[in-house]
């Protein structure tokens, strides 16, 4: 069998990934390996027709193709992205179709199910035959019992190509096509200083209904409000991955996006995400934005922040990405205060939407609102909370702030906690006591709750 190998490090042969299929190479020497690092030549294939044909060609002459990548900010590297794009962007998608594909990911397991949902969904739309993929941790391969459910993996996945598997479909396909908003008779509100709200879009000129509900949003607001286009932001390229950010808090690249963050995003008050859905996901140039903001590390610097989304395209048929922006929102402190999409077929209706954002996000700033946190935050922070402490000699900006603003929570340093825990246990332990106390467990449950509503 020819198997393609997507390659989405940036890091080329030096991916953590890669590694993964070079194994499954080395034990199926049976089958040919053929591997394209999409993620490290991304601009020559965009620029050079004959590099973006000659994967093109061998994909379509391959039995299976693996998509093997790091996972970066909840789904693919911007790079890899980048290409999947052009390929639809280019009508190639028959050249992918009736294939089987599968992932290999290594990450921390943040939020690594939403990269395997994107790279399914994406397979889907391409017409293939997708098997679930293999998610590890940076160091797996060490491990025997790793390898082997990595090999058994990969042996299923040869069988389905051998009988030629029809595998569900489990997302539904998408129709960006939305009814053109044209909104009417919105009076400008007289705005003041005394919060700063930023917009930040990748609108496009073709991005009207996104450029429309721009302007509502900025005329209906209280306070004063920018729009800064990523597009007029010189970004030079995708995170590498190199980590040299780590220790420095700086990005190797010198171009305008540690500038912009400093000081347009940082100082703001309010964030309002404005972007157009495409292939299951915001723009690549979005995604580009989102990555290089790695330099900030695992640090929650946005604590406090009011936060609303503006989305031109059918948000609520692809799950997947609005978890993804819920689940940032959460990990990164920031009060998400709602979604408005041109969705409805009412423009009306629509201008309705935005102006009822605008007025959340002020209210949400004038009052210091934090809603509650849920296990996109909590589950998230832990993962992070364990490998900054676990690499504290890498991630030093990370373990400098973690320390200061007390995230280091493990249960361990809890030491009243611990103490209960062992008298408990002992009396538990006690002859006929655990009966005693199994008929008061309830009315022990909700004791501590009664006296705070006594006490407040």
């Amino acid at each position: 069998m020819d198997i393609v190998v997507l390659n989405g490090s940036p890091k080329s042969k030096y991916s953590v990934t890669l590694h993964y299929a070079k194994y499954l190479e080395k034990k199926f020497s049976q089958h040919d390996f053929i591997t394209h690092h999409v993620g490290k030549k991304i601009k020559s294939i965009m620029n050079k027709e004959g590099s973006f044909e000659s994967i093109l060609d061998d994909i379509e002459k391959a039995d299976g193709l693996i998509w093997c990548t790091p996972v970066y900010t909840c789904a693919v590297p911007y790079q890899l992205m980048r290409f999947i794009d052009r390929v639809f962007d280019e009508g190639a998608e028959e050249r992918f179709e009736g294939k089987h594909s599968t992932t290999i990911t290594t990450s921390a397991h943040f939020y690594d199910h939403t990269a395997h949902n994107y790279l399914k969904g994406i397979s889907e739309e391409l017409g293939m035959n997708y098997l679930d993929g293999f998610s590890a941790e940076m160091y797996d391969l060490l491990e025997e019992e790793k390898r082997e459910n990595l090999l058994k993996l990969a042996e299923r996945f040869f069988h389905h190509i051998k009988n030629d598997v029809e595998t569900k479909r489990e997302f539904m396909p998408i129709d960006y096509e939305m009814e053109s908003y044209e909104p009417q008779g919105v009076e400008e509100v007289q705005s003041s200083g005394d919060y700063k709200i930023l917009v930040v879009s990748d609108a496009t000129e073709e991005d009207q209904n996104l450029k429309n509900m721009i302007d509502v949003f900025k005329k209906s607001c209280k306070f004063d409000v920018e729009v800064q286009n990523l597009h007029d932001i010189e970004i030079k390229g995708g995170c590498l991955g190199c980590v040299k950010c780590a220790q420095s808090g700086e990005c190797v690249y010198d171009d305008d996006h540690e500038e912009f963050y400093n000081n347009k995003f940082k100082p703001a008050d309010g964030i309002v995400f404005a972007t157009t859905l495409k292939n299951r996901f915001a723009s690549s140039r979005w995604k580009l934005f989102y990555d290089r903001g790695f330099y900030n590390g695992h640090r929650p610097i946005h604590e406090g922040k009011q936060l609303g989304y503006i989305v031109s395209g059918p948000l609520k048929q692809d799950a997947n990405m609005k978890q993804i922006l819920k689940g940032e929102a959460e990990v990164g402190m920031i009060n998400l205060m709602g979604f408005v999409t041109d969705e409805p077929d009412d423009s009306e209706r629509i201008t309705e939407q935005i102006q009822q954002l605008s007025d959340d996000i002020a209210w949400g700033l004038e009052n210091d609102f934090q809603r509650p946190f849920t296990f996109l935050r909590e589950g998230g922070h832990k993962v992070f909370r364990d490998l900054v402490y676990q690499m504290k000699f890498l991630f030093t900006q990370d373990h400098k702030y973690y320390k200061k603003h007390g995230l280091y929570d493990f249960p361990q340093n809890q030491y009243k906690q611990r103490v209960q825990n062992f008298f408990l246990r002992i009396l538990f332990a006690m002859p006929g006591m655990k009966e005693k106390v199994k008929d008061k467990t309830l009315e022990y449950m909700v004791k501590p709750l009664q006296e705070a509503i006594e006490e407040n």
